[in-house]
């Protein structure tokens, strides 16, 4: 493995998961009650940003991309030596 790669991705969290992971569950339950179209807005948001988020974070630690995990760029796994 070459020094200053990252080793896997980040525990990436996308739609309610971010969300929830924010404003913590039983928060983020009520704002699902209480304010569903905010919560709908906030949900586009996060999908908009999920892409060029691990985009950075894959140039960042030199992965190779997003998508490096398809097969478009060199993912270094510590099992792949």
């Amino acid at each position: 493995m070459t020094a200053g790669n990252l080793v896997e991705q980040i525990d990436a969290h996308s739609n309610a998961d971010a969300l929830s992971a924010l404003r913590g569950a039983e928060r983020f339950m009520m704002d699902l009650y209480d304010c569903q179209e905010l919560v709908a807005r906030e949900m586009a948001d996060i999908r908009r940003s999920y892409r060029p988020v691990l985009d950075a974070v894959a140039k960042a630690g030199r992965m190779g991309g997003a998508r490096a995990g398809d097969g478009a760029g060199p993912v270094r796994r510590p099992w792949q030596g």
